[in-house]
């Protein structure tokens, strides 16, 4: 049984515009602020980035976060105080471990055409720990029914490893199909649609909505051909 489920419109979210960025902000984020939206259990932070072309983040930095970034459009290059150097495409997936402290840069590494992302922060379940830098193929993650975990606690079939109470799952689905979600944890689930249409009994999504939900034993849905959304399994 389903209860405390809160949709979030891709029109109502936050956000940030200047002569090099477009952010929307599904949770508080920088001078956006509602206190209502400040994140959902470890989950604290989703942007939706569109980055002209040359243009990005200088060197700044990070500690204590878990930071997931996933390319739909664009080339994006990274740089940090670990010495990594990396670029990376859509179906690739990079992630930070911040522990102590860490600094980066993220640029658009293209000339010619704007560079889409999202950029995802989610609160690691240990202070202070060291920090790391992690990237991968997307296509060397094992995927079952439909749904590839990215980031999980213990880096199952092949993902990226989080140092959180939270497991990150990539759907994608290139026809109309019905699909069930088992959460592991606590219950908790969201989704954020990147592109095509997700609904349920209590809910329809689009792309840039989002859906909270607590408690939840399992969740079945249905997703339109070519969609692609972010399902993340909760702890509290």
């Amino acid at each position: 049984m389903k209860k405390n489920i809160n949709i979030r419109k891709s029109v109502d979210r936050g956000g940030f515009k200047n002569d090099w960025l477009n952010a929307k902000h599904t949770f508080s984020f920088g001078s956006y602020y509602d206190p209502t939206n400040m994140g959902f259990g470890p989950l604290r932070v989703i942007n939706q980035d569109i980055i002209s072309a040359g243009q990005g983040f200088g060197m700044h930095g990070h500690d204590n976060m878990e930071i997931v970034t996933f390319v739909t459009n664009g080339r994006l290059k990274h740089k940090d105080t670990l010495g990594s150097v990396a670029t990376i495409s859509p179906g690739e997936i990079q992630m930070m471990s911040a522990g102590t402290g860490i600094r980066h840069s993220e640029f658009n590494d293209l000339q010619d055409q704007d560079l889409k992302l999202l950029q995802i922060w989610i609160e690691p379940n240990q202070q202070n720990l060291q920090p790391r830098y992690q990237d991968l193929k997307i296509e060397t993650i094992e995927k079952v029914n439909g749904l590839t975990p990215l980031a999980t606690e213990k880096g199952q079939r092949g993902g990226l490893r989080i140092d959180s109470d939270a497991d990150l799952y990539l759907l994608e689905s290139a026809e109309n199909k019905k699909m069930e979600f088992k959460p592991n944890r606590s219950g908790n689930i969201f989704i954020q649609v990147i592109d095509g249409e997700i609904s349920a009994e209590n809910f329809n999504l689009l792309a840039g909505d989002s859906v909270a939900i607590e408690q939840s034993q399992d969740l079945k849905f249905e997703v339109q051909k070519n969609t692609r959304a972010l399902i993340f399994d909760l702890g509290k």
